[in-house]
């Protein structure tokens, strides 16, 4: 009975928050919102955790997270900064130049892979305003134009943003970055393959025609090549994966704009007009388009040399607070911190006047919605880790690692457990709590006794996997 009280209490926040999504309508906020304010009434009523205690643990979570704080910051001035400075609209007029005007597939497909990967690389938020606008520009419907660059933008989630998923995770986990982005580009690579085949089959383009062919497979293989060089081959420079993927589709759609001339290739009108491709810009201007974008990449390959990386070491300090553990930050190797270079950088660049103060203004406008989103979410998740629930679901007490669960599957999960009960461990008896379901074990003695059964049950757990 017990048991089966934990699990609907555990997943009571998860309930709230689906169900304010999907039948509520809720914006982000207000259903993460929710879902803490729940979590909260559960940590005080059913775990016994004191209210001082609940708010610490909420703190902390909001301290963890602080390099995704930062990233979705400074994504939000990136885009501000490279839209006001007229970049962004010289690097789409300079890709789509390279494919005839009146080859709909090519430009609708460089538009997506190339800008969208461009901009994406640094923030996942700004393609949006961009790549579907420029769908509906080509001449599809606005439905088609968001379902298929949704479908499509599916598979630069884990990478986009400087790898703002990952860092997150990171964040939340302690598991390496390195670690995690190696998992996330083994299952992204057949989902490039699906995502590009559902962005065209949702346009209504024939997939066994030869343009179509063309473009699936030298757009996918140049994203797969991404993938497996940078999360697998050389995972150190993970954030290299977009920026990369996005060069080579380049090369291919320019490859692949000279072989549509050449053939002939007929409009989408049915007309057949060679045409000659060039771009309305100077060269210096489209290489202003993309110079704060090289420059960003060439300050993070930079971190990566071992005497700079030594010396950045320098400047990290610690953080530890209310008994938990000791995490470092070094904002000089953030995502965030590349993010905003490349911004600052984009004003050097300008094509156009822009005041640099009144887009950060406007940039700090657009993220409180994301910014308050982040920071209700990791409180919710450090108080369901604090109180016991995230712990007791991962543990094996509510769900058993022989159910639902491979053996693989859950020895990461284990992880989460193993970070919650080692916490716990080297708490002091004034804000030990969270671990006893009954009111009657409040002690020293009773708090001891259940960490150590707890780390007994995880032990013998990773025992038996070993087996």
């Amino acid at each position: 009975m017990r048991t089966s009280t934990e699990v609907v209490i555990t997943l009571a926040p998860f309930a709230v928050l689906f169900s304010a999504f999907l039948i509520f309508k809720w914006d982000a906020v207000r259903a993460v919102t929710a879902a803490w304010g729940v979590e909260l009434v559960i940590a005080l009523g059913y775990y016994h955790m004191t209210l001082v205690r609940s708010a610490e643990a909420s703190l902390w979570g909001n301290l963890s997270m602080w390099s995704g704080f930062l990233v979705l910051y400074t994504g939000q001035i990136f885009g501000q900064a490279y839209r006001n400075t007229g970049l962004l609209e010289i690097l789409l007029e300079s890709v789509q130049s390279i494919v005839p005007s009146w080859d709909q597939e090519g430009r609708a497909v460089a538009l997506v892979t190339v800008v969208g990967g461009f901009i994406a690389a640094f923030n996942g938020f700004a393609t949006y305003p961009v790549t579907i606008p420029g769908l509906v520009d080509l001449g599809f419907d606005g439905l088609s134009a968001c379902a298929s660059y949704l479908v499509y933008f599916s598979w630069t989630l884990p990478f986009n943003s400087l790898f703002i998923g990952p860092t997150i995770s990171n964040a939340a986990s302690r598991v390496p970055v390195v670690d995690i982005v190696r998992s996330a580009g083994l299952l992204s690579i057949p989902l490039t393959f699906l995502s590009l085949l559902g962005f065209l089959k949702i346009l209504g383009f024939r997939f066994f025609e030869w343009e179509t062919q063309v473009l699936f497979w030298s757009m996918g293989l140049g994203n797969a090549v991404a993938i497996i060089l940078f999360t697998q081959v050389w995972p150190a420079y993970y954030l290299m994966t977009l920026v990369t993927g996005a060069a080579i589709s380049l090369g291919n759609i320019y490859l692949y704009g000279r072989l549509s001339v050449r053939q002939n290739v007929q409009s989408v009108v049915g007309a057949a007009r060679p045409e000659a491709l060039r771009s309305s810009f100077p060269a210096t201007m489209r290489f202003r388009a993309y110079g704060p974008l090289l420059l960003g990449i060439m300050i993070v390959l930079l971190t990566k040399l071992p005497s700079i990386e030594r010396a950045l070491t320098h400047v990290e300090f610690g953080v530890a607070a209310w008994g938990y553990r000791r995490f470092s930050i070094n904002i000089f190797t953030s995502a965030g911190f590349f993010i905003l270079v490349t911004s600052l950088v984009a004003y050097l660049f300008r094509c156009k006047r822009a005041n640099v103060a009144k887009d950060l203004l406007t940039a700090t406008r657009r993220s409180r919605a994301p910014l308050t989103t982040l920071l209700v979410g990791s409180a919710t998740v450090y108080l369901m880790v604090d109180a016991g629930d995230l712990c007791f679901a991962l543990s094996g007490r509510g769900l058993s690692w022989g159910h639902g669960f491979r053996p693989g599957i859950a020895g990461r999960l284990s992880l989460v457990s193993d970070a919650g009960s080692h916490r716990a461990a080297v708490r002091n008896t004034t804000h030990a709590a969270g671990w006893n379901r009954d009111r009657g074990h409040h002690g020293t003695a009773e708090r001891t006794q259940a960490n150590a059964n707890l780390l007994r049950c995880i032990a013998g757990q990773r025992e038996r996997q070993g087996r």
